[in-house]
């Protein structure tokens, strides 16, 4: 998906950045897992670019965020679709390391995984645009 933009022009750290490039690649890995799941597909590119974003944007166990408006959806869809609760950056960072690791071995991964992951990938992405519903509203601007 980050060749299509390219090639439009944008440049690959304002994608990165941007709540909605991160919520449509959720969308389009979870449609990868799902195809997987059915025996129909065998890229995983967009999963992949998602254990890569992870990965540069991992946070320390310690310090502050740099963008609180991807982690604050990441740590409630971490926390929806598990019974883990995650209090802590240090427990994040953690789960984040675990999540890339597994997005990154998907081939070689168990049914109960790949439907974990998928599951995963859609409440991120719904998170991701609920955060992107809050920030674009007009009187959530006024409040800052």
């Amino acid at each position: 998906m980050r060749d299509f933009y390219a090639k439009c022009g944008s440049k690959p750290q304002w994608l990165e950045n941007s709540l909605s490039y991160l919520r449509q690649l959720a969308t389009y890995s979870a449609i990868e897992l799902d195809n997987l799941l059915l025996g129909r597909n065998n890229d995983f590119s967009n999963a992949r670019e998602i254990a890569e974003i992870l990965e540069k944007r991992h946070v320390k166990d310690s310090g502050d965020f740099l963008t609180p408006s991807f982690y604050g959806p990441l740590w409630r869809a971490m926390r929806q679709g598990s019974d883990k609760s995650i209090k802590t950056k240090a427990e994040l960072a953690l789960e984040m390391r675990l999540l890339r690791c597994e997005l990154e071995d998907i081939p070689n991964s168990s049914r109960e995984k790949i439907e974990t992951a998928r599951d995963f990938l859609v409440d991120f992405s719904k998170e991701l645009q609920k955060e992107m519903d809050a920030y674009g509203h007009p009187y959530r601007r006024l409040a800052a």
